[in-house]
């Protein structure tokens, strides 16, 4: 995060972590399960309403980003265990939303931060059914069917807390 003395300030962010699906249709493959893997990318522009203060930011601003999210099955064994059955789900949103950002510090080196970030965004989903067949030599050959590609939404609401430490 960069703030300069005319009160404009510049974010990026990278976030990995796990989403917690709430599709039906995807909960169905994948046996209840509703978490998946996330990657999170958002950059933003705000106002620092508090740059004539030498301690503390308060920074308000719009952003924008891209979220993908992955999830692979366990495969299941079929047909007296000669097919191997597994899916695997891609989600890709853009997003766009609000950064509420608030910083003191205590001293050049030591402060806190407390950061709200909240967005809602559309986009695509897709799933690959992957089938694996083994023959009478006992060595698999690989079967791909596409599905549907649904449209995708997802949004969240990202609370942080943390300290700084200045170097």
């Amino acid at each position: 995060r960069y703030s300069d003395l005319s009160g404009l300030s510049l974010m990026f962010d990278i976030g990995l972590g796990l989403y917690e699906n709430k599709s039906e249709h995807i909960k169905t493959y994948l046996d209840g399960k509703k978490s998946m893997f996330e990657f999170n990318l958002m950059g933003g522009v705000g106002i620092d309403f508090l740059r004539y203060s030498n301690y503390s930011k308060f920074i308000v601003g719009p952003v924008l980003g891209l979220n993908m999210d992955t999830y692979t099955t366990t495969p299941v064994y079929q047909n007296q265990d000669k097919d191997k059955v597994t899916y695997e789900f891609n989600l890709t949103n853009i997003f766009i939303g609000l950064d509420v950002y608030y910083s003191h510090t205590f001293t050049q080196n030591l402060g806190f931060y407390l950061n709200l970030t909240g967005y809602a965004g559309i986009g695509q989903a897709s799933y690959t059914k992957k089938v694996e067949r083994k023959d009478s030599n006992n060595a698999w050959s690989t079967e791909e069917k596409k599905g549907k590609n649904p449209s995708s939404y997802v949004w969240a609401v990202q609370p942080k807390a943390g300290f700084i430490f200045k170097f």
